[in-house]
């Protein structure tokens, strides 16, 4: 079967797709036609958790679509995409700094320190998003570690100027005529703040688990956010099967 063919076929389903039925043993793959053994078939869909509208496909048509999903799918513009993600990052990243400096409290420091982490998602999201259209929608594995990088350099930050704030939020107690900013050591912050706090447990329980479950919850966004065209399959079920399964159990 022709290579355009096959593309053409896969862009138009809309709905499911069965299999033509020829029997009990064998049915046909929805795209070449041709009768297969059902343990031999694979479903076969562009979305991750979506296989109502795929099709049911052979060994051949599937490697078939693999390779043009591939060759669609490849050379992604790194250069570019890592533009748009820093534009990304600076989007959610200063807002998000700004709201912390000016509204910094200290009954709530656990809050305001951590902040950058509870809400890791957000920058994950954005950030995901922009490298993935910066890329110019292709899908590589550079990409989405990309995303990742600039998503934990992001929650790097706003951590930091929450610490910075609540710095100054001290200063001013202290001198209350005025005083100057002292910048802390990025380096310093890092290794004696931040992985310090999580790795020997000097924060709250509950801060801990928003840090560690944020910070998580913010990385995976980030790289399925930043993820390009794919082909997703499982092997292909029929109702017989499905029957029988059930009445196993």
């Amino acid at each position: 079967m022709a290579k355009d063919n096959i593309s053409t076929r896969l862009e138009q389903f809309k709905e499911p797709i069965q299999p033509t039925i020829e029997g009990q043993e064998e049915l046909a793959c929805a795209l070449c036609y041709r009768s297969f053994p059902a343990k031999e078939l694979m479903v076969a869909s562009k979305e991750r958790f979506n296989f109502e509208a795929a099709v049911v496909v052979c060994p051949d048509c599937l490697e078939q679509l693999q390779v043009e999903m591939k060759e669609k799918s490849g050379g992604a513009d790194l250069v570019l995409a890592l533009i748009w993600g820093v534009l990304g990052l600076l989007i959610v990243t200063v807002p998000l700094s700004l709201m912390i400096w000016f509204n910094y409290t200290w009954p709530d420091r656990e809050l305001w320190l951590w902040l950058g982490c509870y809400l890791a998602f957000l920058p994950g999201f954005v950030i995901g998003r922009a490298v993935y259209y910066g890329s110019g929608s292709k899908h590589s594995l550079k990409q989405q570690l990309l995303a990742v990088v600039l998503t934990l350099v992001c929650t790097q930050l706003i951590t930091y100027v929450a610490k910075q704030a609540a710095i100054n939020f001290e200063m001013d107690i202290i001198y209350k005529n005025g005083h100057a900013v002292e910048l802390l050591n990025p380096f310093s912050y890092f290794f004696n703040f931040f992985l310090d706090s999580i790795l020997n447990f000097k924060t709250s329980q509950l801060a801990l688990a928003g840090i560690v479950f944020g910070l998580l919850i913010g990385l995976v966004v980030a790289w399925l956010a930043s993820a390009g065209p794919q082909l997703f399959t499982r092997p292909f079920v029929t109702p017989i099967s499905k029957k029988n399964n059930s009445g196993k159990k």
